[in-house]
């Protein structure tokens, strides 16, 4: 919280209206959390270690999906866009068989099979090339270390769990300079925690809960914030993000963006703690997220990154 404080409090071009928090409490008092794993009971039929490689692989290419909503897929009937159409692309490309969950024959899957499974109505999401390598990355980083699951499941708290995916998985990293202070958001791998917590009974044995990782810094969150006014932006931030120019990443626009998506989010855990609703930053972190996702908001997205 130092350095997020720090960021906070020497930003130039976000302010955090405090005031506006409170609308939010009484909706998210009415909230449930529900993890994607949840949905449907989807895996009922895996074993644990190929849920894990799931979770690897779809945390690996979880970023940027606003630009090209034509990417979409319907599965079992329903249509899904974003994020979710990742999820339910990867799961019907293992349910028909396509692609396997061990590491042996993801670590040999070619370049034209993933581009094909990814393949939905001839669209593919932006920064394919991207996710591709960051797929192989991460398969490639597994197969080629033979103590892996003991390593992974030795670990005791979910802040030691943070730390061994980002040694162990460079791409996971997402670290950022403001001001000479190091700002760490590990956006992509606190997902994957919070993937690995609620799919796997061993892991969510071993580290008890995921109270100490922080919340996901992304780009749906800052816009609803800014939609209902808990965001301020000064007017040439406001200029270039309704302009829609997009923000290069590490600029200090992103990071007190992102930064201050995190502070909110500390601030509401504490206010809902008052009324004894106990709830993790990033499960708030989803709720609100869902939330954001019903609000028809005429606030353009700011950035295109691999790390969001």
């Amino acid at each position: 919280m130092d350095s997020i404080e720090y960021v906070v409090n020497n930003s130039d071009d976000v302010k955090i209206n405090k005031n506006n928090i409170c609308s939010l409490i009484n909706i998210i008092e009415n909230s449930h959390y529900n993890h994607w794993s949840q949905k449907n009971n989807i895996f009922n039929h895996f074993e644990e270690k190929e849920i894990i490689i799931f979770a690897f692989i779809l945390e690996s290419m979880n970023f940027c999906f606003w630009p090209n909503y034509n990417w979409k897929i319907i599965y079992e009937g329903k249509e899904y866009f974003g994020s979710d159409t990742l999820l339910f692309t990867l799961l019907n490309a293992v349910t028909n068989g396509t692609i396997k969950l061990n590491v042996n024959d993801l670590h040999n899957l070619s370049k034209k099979d993933f581009y094909s499974f990814m393949n939905n109505n001839n669209q593919y999401p932006v920064l394919m090339e991207e996710r591709y390598n960051l797929f192989k990355e991460t398969i490639n980083i597994i197969y080629s270390n033979n103590d892996f699951w003991n390593e992974l499941y030795s670990i005791q708290s979910d802040l030691d769990l943070e730390q061994y995916i980002v040694d162990k998985f460079n791409s996971f990293i997402d670290i950022s300079n403001y001001k000479g202070k190091s700002i760490v958001f590990n956006k992509r791998c606190r997902l994957l925690i919070a993937d690995l917590f609620y799919i796997s009974k061993t892991i969510h044995n071993n580290i008890k809960h995921i109270n100490n990782i922080m919340g996901c810094a992304d780009y749906s969150l800052p816009r609803y914030f800014r939609e209902i006014e808990i965001f301020e932006y000064s007017n040439k931030l406001t200029k270039i993000i309704d302009e829609e120019i997009e923000l290069q990443h590490n600029s200090s626009y992103e990071i007190e963006i992102r930064v201050a998506t995190l502070y909110v989010l500390e601030l509401m855990k504490k206010e809902l703690s008052k009324k004894n609703i106990i709830v993790s930053s990033i499960e708030l972190d989803n709720i609100l997220w869902n939330i954001s996702r019903t609000c028809k908001s005429t606030k353009p997205h700011h950035t295109i990154s691999i790390y969001y």
